[in-house]
């Protein structure tokens, strides 16, 4: 979806401000912060939202932009014949880093899984030969799966 997302343009969605939409991770974790009840949560959320403005916000400025999807989940993919002919739900849809959205993939996809690292490399492997991916893209992953996870935290389990 992405690939035929890339170079489409509407203001509306550009315009969107949405507490999902994982470029707004400072923002959100520093009004909710307070809101996380659990002691071992906060410092986790305390501690990406750190590694965040340390590793992630300085490269922001150099990463790709594109409307994108914003909740790639199992519950969202329509599949015939075991091949992915759509998607629905586009409540999280907005505008923000392309990579955003691997991210929340992958974060959905591991969920729960014996070995999570192994599932992510399937992943980015097939998405890569769908869209390129580019090296800061790359580098900055594990850290936009781990702030998605935390973004959870923040705004659902509290």
């Amino acid at each position: 979806m992405n690939f035929l997302l890339q170079n489409y343009r509407d203001f509306v969605i550009e315009a969107r401000h949405s507490e999902w939409n994982l470029q707004h991770f400072i923002q959100v974790a520093s009004e909710k912060m307070q809101c996380i009840s659990n002691p071992s949560d906060r410092k986790l959320v305390e501690y990406f939202l750190l590694q965040y403005r340390k590793n992630v916000l300085p490269e922001m400025q150099k990463l790709r932009k594109s409307v994108i999807h914003g909740d790639a989940n199992d519950r969202n993919v329509l599949e015939q014949n075991g091949v992915v002919s759509g998607m629905i739900d586009f409540g999280d849809m907005c505008f923000s880093h392309l990579i955003n959205e691997l991210a929340i993939g992958i974060t959905y996809a591991v969920m729960e899984k014996e070995n999570p690292v192994e599932w992510a490399c399937h992943i980015i492997s097939g998405y890569h030969q769908k869209l390129a991916l580019e090296e800061r893209e790359i580098d900055l992953l594990y850290l936009l799966v781990a702030t998605t996870f935390r973004m959870w935290v923040i705004l659902i389990r509290r």
